[in-house]
């Protein structure tokens, strides 16, 4: 099925949509691989090319999947943050006591393990996501979102950032930790995705990205052919329809392989 337009209702009450250059396509059959084949100059029968990629084309092949890469995790971050209220942003370092903090599996590992303990002893309906990040000397820290804490423990710090008074997380034994309360779900949203860059990517290939609960609840998307990509008859559609009002427009990601517009109501 083909589509140009996917209209995102996230459970929060807020909707996307998504205009797209060029049709997308779901739900189908990959093209089958065919083998190359050229004549031979002097005999003319039929052989199995021997033409390869230029050194060049295979470099674009790769900092084109690489890129590819790196926008669909960022996306996937941003559509998770947007589908829950959360309570806290949170994070969450690793001393160098307790355990490598330069390996990625360990720290994962442990950060996954304190998540699911939180969640089985004070927190039976615990939301997070949780995001990575690395140091420049290598060494790795986290950073999540919250929600439906439970009797996990908050400790004020006695410190404050801005207006923000500065919580830690007492249970949290693999490090330091901070915590503040979230004031804006739809700003927090859009700030844990930064954490997700090219380098993370480069240097988390073939391993899990990012964190999160299996409760979080999932937005409702509908796809849809608009003819001639009438942005503005969307806009009237869609302000008519869910009582929502355009509050912003982006341009077109044009480096992505499917320039995209995204539009937002609240």
């Amino acid at each position: 099925m083909a589509f140009n337009v996917k209209v995102i209702e996230y459970p929060n009450g807020n909707i996307q949509a998504r205009v797209f250059d060029d049709s997308v396509r779901e739900n189908f059959e990959k093209p089958i691989k065919r083998e190359k084949y050229e004549i031979e100059p002097f005999t003319y029968t039929k052989v199995l090319s021997t033409k390869y990629e230029t050194k060049e084309e295979i470099e674009q092949k790769q900092e084109k999947s690489k890129y590819n890469s790196y926008t669909r995790c960022k996306n996937m971050i941003y559509t998770y943050a947007r589908c829950v209220n959360w309570e806290w942003f949170i994070t969450l370092t690793i001393s160098p006591d307790s355990m490598d903090r330069y390996d990625f599996d360990i720290c994962s590992k442990c950060v996954r393990r304190w998540l699911n303990n939180q969640r089985n002893r004070f927190a039976p309906d615990l939301k997070y996501l949780i995001v990575p990040e690395q140091h420049k000397d290598g060494a790795w820290h986290f950073h999540g979102l919250l929600a439906d804490t439970g009797d996990m423990e908050f400790i004020d710090s006695g410190r404050v950032q801005g207006d923000d008074v500065i919580y830690n997380l007492s249970r949290y034994k693999y490090g330091f930790t901070t915590a503040t309360k979230v004031k804006d779900v739809n700003r927090v949203s859009k700030y844990i995705g930064k954490y997700i860059t090219k380098t993370l990517c480069a240097n988390t290939t073939g391993k899990q990205r990012y964190f999160i609960s299996q409760n979080i609840p999932k937005p409702i998307e509908t796809n849809m052919i608009l003819e001639q990509k009438n942005v503005e008859n969307l806009i009237s559609m869609l302000e008519e329809s869910t009582g929502k009002t355009l509050t912003y427009i982006s341009d077109k990601k044009e480096m992505a392989y499917n320039p995209c517009q995204y539009l937002e109501f609240n």
